[in-house]
């Protein structure tokens, strides 16, 4: 059996994809963080940086959809992916 792996470049993905993830990667695992030198309560710092991540997410959405920019559905989920991501990976290290 012969495989071919190609490997996946962020060209294909457009740049305010990007942008969307990683600003909530940053903002998630800052928050979660945060909360937990706060709280020292790992649930609860978890819930907390990835529900107040997406509730800014939905936020900037909202504002883009009453003019101010350009809203999709598609940049809400990306920062979302990029929440939940973040959420996982900070998890790991508290």
């Amino acid at each position: 059996m012969i495989f071919h792996c190609h490997g996946q470049s962020l060209n294909n993905i457009p740049i305010d994809h990007q942008q969307h993830f990683a600003v909530a990667y940053i903002l998630s695992s800052s928050i979660t963080a945060g909360t937990f030198l706060i709280t020292k309560d790992k649930k609860k710092s978890i819930a907390i940086g990835f529900m107040s991540t997406i509730l800014l997410a939905a936020t900037k959405e909202l504002i883009d959809s009453n003019g101010s920019g350009r809203s999709t559905s598609d940049d809400f989920f990306i920062g979302a992916l990029g929440a939940g991501i973040a959420t996982i990976t900070i998890s790991i290290t508290l």
